[in-house]
């Protein structure tokens, strides 16, 4: 478990620095990346990751639908500043978190965070999506 933590926290750091670095490139389950401009910030106020393992057995079009519906919240919850997914993948020479996908959102607050996920869109999205998941992990982090 604390190599799973380790590895997501890796994964928070890089992918602030990919974002600032890459500016619109995105990694996407599908080919057609989606991604949402941030605020006319200096620095985004937060990262947040979620991160799912999918159950065995999880069809590629419910995934698909997971990732479709996840990525449409941009559209409808617009304390999203930014959004960004990604497929995971294993290497050879270290160990890696054991989930399937993530999702990168930036907001301005601690407020905007509760708004989205009170917000009815991301409780359909649970409710839709929910059996396909075996696991969810949630990492909230202030980039300074």
């Amino acid at each position: 478990m604390f190599r799973n933590i380790a590895a997501l926290i890796f994964l928070l750091i890089l992918g602030a620095c990919q974002n600032q670095q890459e500016g619109e490139k995105a990694t996407r389950v599908e080919s057609n990346p989606k991604v949402t401009p941030a605020m006319e910030e200096e620095e985004p106020a937060i990262q947040r990751i979620v991160a799912f393992k999918f159950k065995e057995g999880a069809t590629k079009e419910a995934i698909n639908q997971h990732m479709r519906y996840f990525e449409a919240l941009s559209d409808s919850i617009p304390q999203i500043l930014s959004y960004r997914a990604g497929s995971t993948f294993p290497v050879d020479y270290e160990s890696t978190a054991d989930f399937d996908v993530l999702h990168y959102s930036t907001f301005s607050s601690e407020e905007d965070i509760k708004i989205y996920f009170e917000h009815p869109a991301h409780q359909r999205f649970i409710k839709a999506n929910q059996a396909i998941w075996d696991n969810v992990t949630v990492i909230n982090a202030r980039l300074d």
